[in-house]
């Protein structure tokens, strides 16, 4: 009998021991979907969520993953979820969609208003010069990650 609530003692201490475990865990401030490297991700700078790559939305993806945002480098962008963890971003543009650009994030514009870029062409490389032949090419945007592409487009002049 003493054997047996001993047993029960034992098990209801590491129950206990679980619910509060996993409890503290929740409140750490970690996403309950983390990102990987390779995923896609849309909604930045507000709302950061997974999406498909070929999706207009999907305006970024996750090349590393960093302690801190300092060690993200030449990646155009980068946000954390915690304190512990970083995402360093390259900038993800499809043909024929329209960005605004006009702040720090690149988001989707679908209804391609005032200054924003319409994705002409991607180039592999370092091509600004090639953006000038292709037809309807105004303007470009070359970021800085590696590997290094260039999107050609048109954009509204400024008044």
């Amino acid at each position: 009998m003493i054997v047996g609530l001993a047993v029960g003692a034992v098990l209801l201490l590491a129950a206990i021991g679980i619910v509060a475990l996993f409890a503290s865990n929740r409140g750490s401030g970690e996403p309950t979907a983390a990102f990987a490297v390779g995923d896609c991700v849309s909604g930045l700078p507000d709302a950061p969520r997974k999406a498909p790559c070929d999706s207009p939305n999907a305006t970024y993806q996750v090349m590393r993953i960093e302690k801190t945002a300092a060690t993200c480098g030449k990646e155009v962008g980068h946000f954390e979820l915690s304190s512990a963890r970083s995402y360093c971003l390259k900038v993800n543009l499809h043909v024929g969609n329209c960005y605004d650009d006009a702040t720090k994030w690149v988001v989707p514009s679908p209804a391609c208003a005032g200054y924003a870029f319409r994705v002409i062409s991607i180039l592999p490389g370092d091509q600004v010069d090639q953006c000038a032949t292709i037809p309807g090419v105004n303007n470009w945007i070359r970021p800085r990650h590696e590997p290094v592409v260039t999107y050609c487009g048109w954009r509204k002049p400024r008044d």
